[in-house]
């Protein structure tokens, strides 16, 4: 824990500098680029870095879950297992703000578009994820299911990602290859968001791997202790 405590910290004033500079971007600096939605447009600057922070925490379970199988170390089952809370906690924020663009764009607080309905399914995988942990005593097997789903259901996640790409589907794209198709103040204000998202999720993240291994500590002495 105290290793890690001065990077909670920093992490943490980074993301709150950036997120505040992202928001004067957004509501101050960056232009009405959609105007038949109005200001539900400002949205983005906030909703494709948190599907993104959303992505990246679930990538980084998929490599702890991975480590974890190789080794059978204890440390990356409790990182993969923050990874996946982040994930999902991001990912419900994504979630509920897509509502508010869809209910905005296409007059409706939801339709059955491949990339929401992907994503969905990404949320209940992950959920499923906890019931799993839940449902299963022997914490070794428990380790093991838990890192093997959380690997297999990255697949739904790189499909959200492309299936605008890949399928027919009424979802904006907004980069692309040769462009990203916005303007530089917008980009920057993304640019900032995106980060102060990241530096958000990697002070949680630290902490929360920090209470997770106190907590085993303090299980290990209450176990040593009734001996």
């Amino acid at each position: 824990m105290e290793k890690r405590f001065p990077f909670i910290f920093i992490f943490a004033a980074i993301s709150f500098l950036l997120t505040m500079a992202a928001l004067i971007g957004t509501f101050y600096i960056t232009p009405l680029e959609v105007q038949q939605i109005g200001f539900t447009q400002k949205i983005f600057y906030f909703h494709v870095p948190m599907a993104i922070t959303s992505a990246t925490a679930f990538l980084l379970a998929v490599i702890a879950s991975v480590m974890f199988l190789i080794t059978r170390e204890k440390k990356w089952d409790t990182w993969a297992y923050v990874s996946v809370q982040l994930g999902l906690l991001f990912g419900v924020m994504l979630f509920y703000m897509g509502d508010i663009w869809t209910r905005a764009a296409w007059g409706s607080w939801w339709t059955w578009d491949p990339r929401l309905t992907s994503f969905l399914v990404v949320l209940l995988l992950y959920s499923g994820y906890f019931v799993l942990r839940s449902s299963v005593e022997d914490e070794s097997q428990r380790a093991r299911y838990s890192a093997a789903l959380a690997v297999v259901s990255y697949v739904a996640v790189i499909f959200t990602m492309i299936s605008t790409r890949v399928v027919r589907s009424i979802h904006p794209v907004i980069f692309t290859l040769h462009s990203s198709g916005v303007e530089s103040s917008m980009l920057v204000t993304f640019l900032l968001a995106l980060h102060g998202m990241l530096f958000l999720m990697g002070a949680i993240y630290l902490a929360k791997v920090s209470l997770e291994n106190l907590e085993e500590r303090m299980e290990i002495l209450k176990d040593r202790i009734g001996d």
